[in-house]
């Protein structure tokens, strides 16, 4: 497809970068002096340099003729009627990135009026991801399929994890638990393991199943669910705004903490959060204040401060105070890949969050392209992808028990979802017309679910 990026920051750069890999012909347009040339040597697309409210900048980068133009810059505003502009002069379909939670209620409004049929709020999506990983002890990433119906869980096992040097035929064997080890990422290695593959601590580990298998697994093996009572955030950022206000509403939760230096963002906190978020003006760099956050007695430690540095630093304090679940934000996959074993639970990335959004709906963009891809996650690392299909009548995959399908290498069916039925799947089950089916590879690229065939 045809997709125009507008603002280079962070998560337009990101997102220009995945969708390039995707083979799409990607075109960025970036107001800031020089940009061209530093963007266009590390980018496989086309660099324009230009306001995109400017109509001429707009008809240079051929947004009359792309399939989505996409406004990611700092400004909403600007967003807004970037998309407005692109429509009326013939983009097919337009999304704008909006942060402020005041635009976010007009939504339907814009909509409605200009057509803007997709928007991103990436603080959001960041905040639902941390709840997620909140859900498990030991997840580092959980997805969902089909309204929550089908869940992939990824953790790390420990050095004492009960999982080391099992083989997967010897799990399901021995403990009946109706779970799908579909991924295993090694020492930067990704397998989509064979009943014979044995895993090592170390390994982060995959796993799909409805959500009460997974429970039951959890409870086996460590990984089980847990409620968090109390939780300290820090940096009063809007990923932490939105994140405070659900845990705000939820029964389980008795505490919530937040630490902000900047006076001016504390004063904001305590007008848009309730009474019971305790808000502390502070920073969390000065011993005192760790002092009175007791992290010895907390649950949960999220940190989301502006710095990938200080998040890394101040998750690796508390894990070293007993904190059970430590969540830190990186945007720097650099720096995420070696503090993988530091001890941090799970690391949430805000450009990631928002790639793998924009991922998902150009996929099904491509519906009407010739792919039947409606849903799409990264998985382990980003090293594989989990797709979701609905199994056409014509498809060659209906009808056949798995065991008998030629797949592809490196390639699993995670879970088939029937009506309201989840199937982990076996190798006597089979695919019906109109069955969801979510598979999972390191092979990229796959637009149909026949593509699974060799």
């Amino acid at each position: 497809m045809n997709i125009v990026i507008a603002g280079a920051g962070k998560v337009g750069y990101y997102l220009a970068q995945q969708l390039a890999n995707e083979k799409h012909d990607v075109t960025v347009i970036d107001s800031k002096k020089g940009f061209t040339d530093s963007v266009t040597n590390y980018l496989d697309a086309m660099v324009i340099e230009g306001s995109c409210t400017n109509l001429d900048v707009l008809k240079e980068a051929n947004v009359h003729l792309a399939d989505l133009y996409i406004s990611a810059t700092s400004s909403d505003e600007v967003n807004v009627l970037s998309c407005i502009m692109s429509k009326s002069i013939g983009a097919k379909n337009v999304m704008a990135r909006i942060r402020d939670s005041e635009y976010s209620r007009h939504l339907g409004f814009f909509n409605e009026k200009f057509g803007l049929l997709f928007t991103l709020n990436p603080d959001h999506s960041t905040a639902r991801e941390i709840l997620r990983m909140l859900k498990f002890s030991n997840a580092i990433n959980v997805e969902h399929f089909a309204s929550g119906k089908l869940e992939i869980v990824e953790f790390r096992l420990g050095n004492d994890s009960p999982l080391d040097g099992v083989a997967l035929h010897e799990l399901y064997a021995k403990h009946k638990v109706k779970v799908l080890i579909c991924a295993v990422l090694r020492d930067n290695n990704i397998y989509i393991p064979s009943g014979d593959f044995v895993l090592k601590a170390g390994d982060v580990v995959s796993v799909s199943a409805q959500h009460n298998d997974l429970f039951r697994f959890g409870n086996l093996f460590g990984i089980s669910k847990v409620k968090p009572k109390r939780i300290v955030i820090v940096g009063g950022s809007r990923i932490g705004l939105y994140l405070a206000r659900e845990l705000a509403e939820s029964e389980n939760v008795s505490s919530i903490k937040i630490v902000e230096k900047d006076r001016a963002i504390v004063d904001e906190l305590k007008e848009k959060l309730p009474g019971n978020v305790i808000i502390i003006h502070g920073d969390a760099s000065e011993s005192s204040v760790m002092e009175e956050l007791d992290l010895e007695r907390t649950d949960s430690f999220i940190a989301l401060t502006g710095m990938d540095e200080e998040n890394i630093i101040f998750s690796m304090y508390a894990k070293k105070c007993g904190v059970k679940k430590v969540i830190a934000k990186v945007n720097n996959t650099s720096f995420a890949e070696m503090f993988e074993n530091s001890g941090i639970d799970a690391i949430v990335s805000t450009k990631k969050t928002t790639a793998d959004s924009v991922l998902q709906y150009a996929r099904a963009l491509e519906n009407t392209r010739g792919s039947n891809v409606d849903t799409l996650y990264k998985v382990a690392g980003g090293r594989a992808e989990a797709l979701g299909f609905m199994a056409d009548i014509s498809s060659k995959c209906i009808g056949i028990k798995l065991k008998d399908l030629q797949l592809i290498d490196n390639l699993v069916i995670a879970g088939i979802i029937r009506k309201d039925k989840v199937i982990t799947p076996g190798g006597s089950d089979m695919i019906c017309a109109r069955d969801r089916v979510i598979v999972i590879t390191s092979k990229s690229k796959i637009n149909a679910l026949d593509d699974i065939l060799k």
